[in-house]
């Protein structure tokens, strides 16, 4: 990864929806590929957040590296403005909480490291926009959880002790790899749980990948639900 990333930085979420793609790629080849890293769950949590990052002193800050035109990292933040002792104080922020994931960057693994130090370069590079940095919830294998040294040598840097990862590491590589290490009643009553489904009628899997397809999908699941 060449050290002349480029990082552009997006007001809006609609500003990255070209983007939306390389996004969710970018999540699949990182570290920690999960649901809440996609392009569709930004976008559905941005138009629900509590915080309403549209009004009050909010802004998003949507950062995007560049290996030439090649989307390489990703990073949602959003500028927040307090008072804090009677002083306006500007805080840029992680947009994800900690309530699904722990937030961090999409990168694949190779790039990690120097696609956040593009990111802490950038935001050192307009510190005036900001007075705080606070990326809250960063584990000890999160590329973002020490600035490089020439953006620490120049500001003031806390780190504070994060509570432990609860994440379960997976053992099983397939499906098939965890068929096999289940027990065999367990295996025999899921068999025979299968056999039953299939011989009730005719089994369908209905897959949805876009907004509306999931709200129609959830739609048809409630009213199902009803009469289960």
């Amino acid at each position: 990864m060449p050290s002349s990333i480029t990082v552009r930085a997006s007001r809006s979420v609609e500003a990255c929806r070209p983007l939306a793609g390389a996004i969710d790629e970018l999540n699949r080849r990182s570290p920690r590929p999960t649901p809440f890293g996609t392009f569709a769950f930004l976008e559905n949590f941005v138009a629900h957040d509590e915080l309403d990052v549209a009004g009050g002193g909010r802004e998003l800050l949507l950062l995007t590296a560049h290996d030439s035109e090649r989307l390489v990292g990703f990073l949602p933040l959003r500028r927040v403005e307090d008072r804090l002792l009677g002083r306006r104080v500007r805080r840029v922020e992680l947009v994800l909480s900690r309530d699904a994931d722990r937030p961090g960057i999409l990168a694949d693994a190779r790039d990690q490291a120097a696609v956040a130090d593009a990111f802490w370069r950038w935001l050192a590079e307009h510190d005036d926009e900001w007075d705080v940095v606070d990326l809250v919830d960063q584990d000890a294998e999160s590329s973002l959880r020490r600035p490089p040294p020439q953006v620490a040598d120049s500001h003031f840097v806390r780190l504070f002790e994060t509570p432990p990862c609860a994440s379960i590491r997976l053992r099983w590589r397939s499906m098939e790899e965890y068929q096999e290490a289940i027990g065999r009643k367990f295996r025999q009553n899921l068999a025979r749980g299968v056999r039953r489904l299939l011989g009730a009628g005719d089994v369908e899997l209905t897959v949805g990948e876009t907004p509306e397809a999931a709200q129609a999908l959830l739609e048809v699941y409630t009213r199902i639900e009803r009469r289960s």
